[in-house]
């Protein structure tokens, strides 16, 4: 049995990992696979993970510059800024924050249910973390549908932005998920 954790929007890898991941003594020795979709966020994470290699042993980091979603596609990614810089990206260009619309950047996809078959054993403990500013409606749905990977996930934590949609409603996937007996927790970080 391997232990995986998922970082779907990992950003720098950081939140993850140096303040979540590393207090899991669970999760020792853990695979941690990184996916984060802008170009420049993307090198951060690549370095981040270069320095966690070789000052933690237990993990191993893969990084991936690609967009976790429910198929292998191309889609454009808007830039999420305040007056800190960039602060994320999302796939919605009717996400209620602003965004760079006139620049969007074309990333790939992968589906995330294909990538957990085609990865895992059903007994690996795996994680997956969504931090994925808006899509994790779609994701969950699209696990929820397919009834398979979903039964491959021990934890699932999820971030969800209601706030930032008009139509997006986490209780009505909470209760599903509930239905289906799957593991799940708010991710707050």
């Amino acid at each position: 049995m391997k232990k995986i954790f998922i970082d779907a929007g990992a950003h720098n890898g950081i939140a993850t990992f140096e303040h979540y991941i590393i207090h899991r003594k669970d999760l020792v020795p853990c695979d941690i696979y990184y996916f984060e979709p802008l170009n420049d966020t993307y090198n951060v994470l690549y370095e981040e993970a270069k320095r966690f290699r070789v000052q933690y042993p237990d993990y191993n980091h893969y990084t991936f510059h690609q967009a976790v979603w429910i198929k292998e596609e191309k889609l454009n990614f808007y830039e999420a800024i305040d007056m800190y810089g960039t602060v994320g990206s999302t796939l919605h260009a009717d996400k209620k924050e602003k965004l760079k619309l006139d620049s969007p950047e074309l990333v790939e996809c992968i589906d995330i249910e294909k990538f957990i078959l085609d990865n895992f054993q059903k007994d690996d403990y795996i994680v997956l973390k969504l931090d994925v500013e808006g899509s994790e409606y779609k994701i969950i749905e699209h696990l929820l549908k397919n009834d398979n990977a979903i039964h491959y996930l021990n934890e699932l934590l999820v971030e969800w932005h209601d706030n930032f949609y008009d139509n997006a409603n986490s209780n009505q996937l909470t209760e599903l998920l509930n239905q289906k007996q799957i593991n799940h927790t708010l991710w707050l970080l």
